[in-house]
């Protein structure tokens, strides 16, 4: 038994492709959605970058939100931005405090009056860049300053 002929239509298919193809780059509707697409995204990117720049703006505020002017009065005062990440030794030897703002990662020491009264409340603001004891903390202004010196400590008006 022998097979059916086979069709043959006018054009061979790789130039009816390549026609539609044509047919579809020069449609005005298509090139409108890439446009518009071009368009979108375009308007993503500005959206992004301009949280960027938000979020680094509000990053400076929370920085400085500690008026180290006018110390807090205790840790009851720090806002919640502030989680407590004292040494469970430290926390065992001394009534002393450290805490960490989870946003910026500052470091900031609380040690309350001593029972024997050695010292009144104040704090220390540690030194993210520090090499050794000569630049350990910062004072009230932002400026390395040696451990145990005078400036290293920033009393509370309470």
């Amino acid at each position: 038994m022998a097979l059916p002929a086979k069709k043959y239509e006018s054009e061979p298919t790789h130039l009816r492709i390549v026609k539609n193809d044509k047919a579809k780059r020069n449609n005005p509707l298509a090139i409108i959605g890439i446009l518009l697409l071009i368009a979108a995204i375009i308007a993503a990117i500005t959206i992004f970058q301009n949280s960027i720049d938000n979020n680094s703006q509000s990053d400076t505020s929370v920085e400085n939100e500690i008026d180290w002017e006018n110390a807090p009065c205790s840790p009851n005062f720090l806002n919640n931005k502030w989680k407590e990440t004292t040494h469970p030794l430290k926390m065992e030897n001394t009534e002393d405090k450290e805490f960490t703002n989870i946003i910026t990662n500052e470091v900031i020491e609380y040690h309350p009056n001593n029972s024997q009264g050695k010292y009144q409340p104040h704090w220390h603001r540690k030194n993210p860049l520090s090499t050794n004891k000569h630049d350990y903390y910062l004072d009230k202004d932002g400026n390395p300053v040696r451990k145990n010196s005078k400036e290293s400590h920033i009393y509370t008006d309470c």
